[in-house]
């Protein structure tokens, strides 16, 4: 049987750096060789005594899953260092975030070793033991929690708030938040985002929501799933109050998964607030979006 290299896949974190270099320097001290993989590697002329670590899963696709050791760490770490490296908004940066994580999220399911931090990671003789630095984020989001075990489990609960989404229009009045909403205008897209990868399978939304109805009823259209190729559920509201909706919709981690709120027709009245939404993870079986 051919022998396969060591493989570490590390998640991008506060604490990745730190990782790196104790890896590079437990393999010196073995005599083995170290690899830093930036894309995919020929494993033909990679020798057994040999440590390839890479902060892409690509690199791994010569070798199979049961070959590689996941480092996993909080996700909330994750998004903190892409925000240290570019700071801006949290939120148009826990997509980006979001690509790595479920990219492990996939290769768990596919049999890779998963090592949460913080521990000792264990690659096995001839190696020590290596330290794994917690890092914590200082401004921790809590909305890829999904990613917090791998691979995902079923019945996993993710609370998503308003100011994780985007807007088209500013918020309505002197004293309006974040997901407040005048509906008085032309057709057009109200609300959309967060454009998180998620874990490939189906995944339940439940939205909450108030709207304000005077004489007649407002139609919106909702969509979740997939960014490229959601299916649009219209619904009705004839009275004013509090309202959750309630979606389902198959995505592949591969693609970033939307909410978008459009009104399709002109209105002269009605506003909208958006609450918060929530996301579990059902499994994954085949199943269509509903309403």
């Amino acid at each position: 049987m051919k022998e396969h290299p060591l493989c570490v896949l590390i998640i991008p974190s506060l604490a990745s750096g730190h990782l790196r270099a104790s890896l590079e320097q437990e393999a010196q001290n073995q005599g083995w060789s170290y690899v830093a993989a930036g894309r995919s590697l020929d494993d033909d002329v990679i020798s057994p005594h040999t440590l390839i670590v890479s902060e892409s899963v690509s690199a791994f696709k010569g070798f199979p899953a049961q070959c590689v050791t996941i480092v996993h760490t909080d996700p909330d770490s994750v998004v903190e260092l892409f925000w240290q490296m570019d700071p801006v908004e949290r939120r148009y940066l826990v997509g980006r975030a979001s690509i790595f994580l479920a990219e492990a999220e996939a290769l768990a399911r596919e049999g890779a070793r998963v090592v949460r931090n913080p521990a000792d990671l264990h690659l096995g003789a001839p190696f020590r033991p290596i330290s794994l630095h917690k890092v914590p984020s200082d401004h921790p989001m809590g909305v890829l929690e999904m990613f917090d075990e791998l691979p995902c489990r079923p019945g996993c609960v993710t609370s998503w708030p308003p100011t994780l989404f985007r807007y088209t229009s500013a918020p309505t009045g002197a004293t309006g938040a974040v997901g407040d909403i005048e509906l008085v205008g032309p057709p057009r897209a109200l609300v959309f985002g967060p454009y998180i990868h998620l874990p490939t399978g189906s995944w339940h939304l439940a939205l909450d929501i108030h709207i304000e109805v005077e004489d007649t009823p407002i139609s919106l259209t909702m969509e979740w799933g997939d960014h490229f190729d959601s299916p649009a559920c219209p619904v009705r509201f004839k009275n004013s109050g509090l309202y959750r909706l309630d979606f389902l919709a198959n995505l592949d981690a591969s693609r970033p998964a939307e909410l978008r709120v459009s009104i399709p027709s002109a209105s002269l009245h009605g506003r909208l607030r958006i609450l918060g939404a929530s996301v579990s993870y059902v499994g994954s079986s085949n199943l269509d979006i509903s309403n």
